[in-house]
């Protein structure tokens, strides 16, 4: 005799490969496994009921361990997400499409209405004398500033020459004049020097006075 015992019902968060985070939920949302065990006299059997609303999909696995039953449901998942991969593609293929014509359609009405406003626009200003007068856009009042060149003569006439510079002379360098020394300048060396020392230093003042 068996005797079946349902465990848990969950959703298995399961992420599939190269799906938008959109596509992702709803391949959740649509997933649904049930684990449960059926026990025998001397064995148990580990089960899974895994269903997928929107690919009409369900399939009852059992396995006599754990682990191969997570492996027989990691293998048939990968069936459902290649599948499910096709069928976005395919919906997607179609909404593509779908919106391609409404949005040449769009398109195609609004070149219509601006092509008709064109032609009503045409057909208004036949009737009416466009012709721009430049002249009576022009302004012909006054400036009210005279123009520069009215008064430039009397402005340079008003002008003051100014008085020529005066030079003064450059003075001449002065010159150093050695002392004439004496026979006494030459035996006494203090009294020679000092007439030297006197002219370098008359000469120095002029130098820089």
């Amino acid at each position: 005799m068996q005797y079946r015992l349902a465990l848990y019902i969950c959703n298995y968060k399961y992420s599939p490969v190269n799906l938008n985070l959109h596509m992702k939920a709803r391949f959740r949302d649509g997933l649904n496994i049930r684990y449960f065990e059926e026990y025998g006299v001397r064995s148990i059997k580990y089960c899974a009921e895994v269903r997928h609303s929107e690919l009409n999909e369900y399939r009852l696995i059992t396995a006599s361990e754990e682990y191969l039953l997570k492996n027989k449901i990691d293998a048939f998942l990968a069936k459902l997400r290649d599948k499910w991969e096709k069928f976005q593609i395919k919906n997607s293929t179609i909404y593509t499409k779908e919106s391609g014509l409404k949005q040449a359609e769009l398109r195609t009405n609004q070149a219509k209405q601006a092509l008709q406003d064109v032609e009503e626009t045409l057909l208004f200003t036949l009737g009416v004398d466009d012709t721009v007068s430049w002249d009576s856009l022009k302004n012909h009042s006054p400036f009210p500033t005279p123009h520069p060149k009215n008064s430039l003569a009397l402005r340079v006439a008003k002008l003051k020459v100014p008085p020529s510079p005066e030079y003064l002379p450059i003075p001449q360098e002065p010159v150093f004049i050695s002392p004439t020394l004496g026979l006494l300048d030459k035996l006494i060396k203090s009294i020679g020097d000092k007439k030297i020392a006197k002219a370098q230093h008359e000469y120095e003042a002029l130098y820089h006075a």
